[in-house]
């Protein structure tokens, strides 16, 4: 395919022959030297022909056969000082490549790939908040993003903008979302590019696993006495009027604070309150 040999099983790996012109189109962007990351990149339709472009590439599939022939595909294109392929999923890759990155073992990436069309736009969220302010003020310090996506809407460019905004976090100004190929009627695969927002790069939000270490937590209760049990409610920094209440829970005379506070614990199932 354009100069570039590839062996592979098509049992065991992915292989689209009908891609071949998108593979030369992107590659064709990336100018001599630069570093690409391929989160998706099966058995090297992208990694190898850049790296025939003397890019240096790190390439990524979590299929064991695909990188087992994107090694082959690399040593017989005589790539392989150039190639750095890996087996993990693309979370766990990008978050390794990310601290390589820090400690300043590899450099930082001019280009990421993402061609896994139908579910790519939901690994969007990894690149929230993963860069610092420093990395972001570098000249060329954020990468530019080809997401490869599907879409069956008669207004395709305004849902996958909605779909890899919602997932970002933020808006994309400066983007641009390329026609691939129909793959089915009323279905076509397209490529949504842009250089990665600064704002979305050094973002407070990082990634949805992040996020999710975040959320209330709340002290095991006590072993209760005969006379009373002391509970403490922790809330969220922004809930400065029942933040760090101390309850004091008695057989009786429970004052209108401490009955508030005990319903807050134990809500009725006809009560549903919202705290926000």
């Amino acid at each position: 395919e354009h100069n570039s040999r590839f062996r592979f099983n098509f049992r065991e790996v992915y292989w689209n022959s009908r891609l071949s012109t998108e593979h030369h189109f992107l590659v064709q962007s990336f100018r001599k030297n630069q570093c690409i990351c391929d989160m998706f990149g099966g058995v090297g339709p992208f990694a190898i022909p850049s790296a025939m472009k003397s890019c240096q590439v790190f390439a990524n599939d979590l299929n064991p056969s695909s990188y087992r022939y994107l090694v082959i595909n690399a040593k017989m294109n005589k790539v392989s000082r150039l190639v750095h392929a890996f087996n993990l999923d693309a979370r766990e890759f990008f978050r390794q490549m990310r601290l390589k990155q820090r400690n300043g073992s590899i450099p930082l990436f001019n280009h990421v790939i993402m061609n896994l069309p139908a579910t790519a736009i939901n690994f969007l969220d990894v690149f929230r908040g993963a860069f610092s302010p420093e990395e972001a003020a570098q000249r060329d310090g954020l990468p530019r993003i080809h997401c490869y996506c599907f879409s069956s809407s008669k207004n395709p460019k305004t849902d996958i903008l909605n779909r890899a905004q919602t997932v970002l976090g933020d808006l994309l100004i400066d983007c641009e979302v390329r026609l691939v190929r129909n793959v089915a009627p009323n279905k076509n695969m397209f490529c949504l590019s842009f250089v990665l927002p600064k704002c979305i790069a050094i973002s407070s939000l990082n990634s949805i696993e992040d996020s999710e270490e975040k959320e209330i937590s709340r002290p095991t209760t006590s072993k209760p006495s005969s006379s009373s049990t002391e509970e403490r409610i922790s809330f969220l920094p922004d809930n400065p009027e029942l933040a760090s209440i101390n309850v004091s829970i008695a057989d009786k005379h429970q004052t209108p604070e401490k009955r508030r506070a005990l319903d807050l614990l134990n809500p009725s199932p006809q009560k549903h309150r919202r705290i926000c």
